[in-house]
């Protein structure tokens, strides 16, 4: 009866070994789930398969000769599995910097949507809509924007004209209250 063989690779070279593969992510495994993947890629290759790297394919060759493979963790990877400090934690929270949320005022569609439903039923032109929502934007601390106010106005016009609230006339130069 053969003695069982287990053969021990560091995940430098088992990440190698798969990147050779095509396994683009192996850098980021954990070494259990390596283990358990080197083992079943090991099974599964073709010996006929060419392998250019010599590097890879004398690993390879090692690897098929053994029973079982164990990937072992490096140095990198058992720094990165102990726990930080409770202190250091509150560390790297204080050296984020957080940034406070935006104030969220009144949009463009907002502001001609109140100037819409805000006129008297004589009705306004095109252009005095525009440039009243585009005012009421700049007074909330906006930029003024007079083609963003205008297709914010048609929009508006829009909606308001389905759900028929507001008329428009027919050279589409005014609305007004329906």
């Amino acid at each position: 009866m053969a003695k069982k063989t287990t053969m021990k690779i560091s995940k430098d070279k088992a990440v190698r070994v798969f990147e050779h593969f095509g396994f683009k992510t192996a850098g980021k495994w954990t070494p259990e789930k390596m283990t358990e993947k080197l083992n079943n890629l090991i099974e599964s290759i073709d010996p006929k398969v060419k392998i250019k790297s010599k590097k890879v394919k004398a690993l390879v060759a090692e690897l098929v000769a053994a029973d079982t493979i164990v990937v072992k963790a490096g140095e990198k990877d058992k720094e990165a599995a102990t726990p930080k400090d409770k202190k250091d934690k509150g560390k790297a929270k204080d050296d984020k910097k957080t940034v406070p949320p935006k104030k969220r005022g009144i949009t463009r569609l907002d502001a001609a949507t109140k100037v819409l439903l805000g006129m008297k039923k004589k009705g306004l032109t095109v252009e005095e809509v525009v440039a009243a929502s585009d005012e009421m934007c700049v007074e909330d601390g906006g930029t003024s924007n007079l083609n963003e106010a205008k297709y914010s106005f048609k929009l508006a016009v829009r909606v308001l004209e389905v759900a028929e609230l507001i008329t428009v006339s027919e050279d589409k130069e005014s609305v007004r209250l329906a």
